[in-house]
C-alpha cells in the first residue's frame, strides 16, 4: 500500500512538471565594434598604424580614427569612441564607376 501510494505521489509530481518554453532567438551582440565593408576586404588603418582587413572586430576603448580603403574606391575615415560595442557596416564607392559593355560592341582582335 505503502509502495502504491509512493509510486502515485511520485507520477503526479512528474506530471506536473512541464517543458521549458523554448528560448527566443537572442540578437546577436559583440564585446567590441564588428567592422565590416561592402565590398569586404577593405583595409582598416587605426590612430597609431594599427591595421586588420574587413570583416574585423576593434576594441574601440577611446577616441580614435579609423580610415576604410580598398583599391578602386574612395576611402573613408570615421571617428570612432570608445565603448560602443556593435556593428559597423562601411559601403564603399566606387572611384571610377564603370557600365556594362555587350560583347558584340568590342572590336574583333
Amino acid at each position: 500500500m505503502r509502495l502504491m501510494l509512493g509510486l502515485m505521489l511520485a507520477g503526479l509530481a512528474v506530471s506536473s512538471c512541464s517543458t521549458p518554453a523554448p528560448a527566443k532567438k537572442a540578437e546577436k551582440t559583440y564585446p567590441y565594434l564588428l567592422v565590416d565593408s561592402v565590398p569586404s576586404g577593405a583595409t582598416l588603418t587605426f590612430t597609431g598604424g594599427t591595421t586588420c582587413e574587413t570583416p574585423c572586430p576593434v576594441n574601440v576603448t577611446f577616441q580614435m580614427k579609423m580610415t576604410v580603403a580598398k583599391a578602386g574606391y574612395k576611402p573613408v575615415t570615421y571617428t570612432l569612441y570608445g565603448n560602443n560595442p556593435g556593428e559597423l557596416v562601411v559601403e564603399l564607392e566606387l572611384v571610377a564607376p564603370t557600365t556594362s559593355v555587350e560583347e558584340g560592341a568590342l572590336p574583333d582582335l
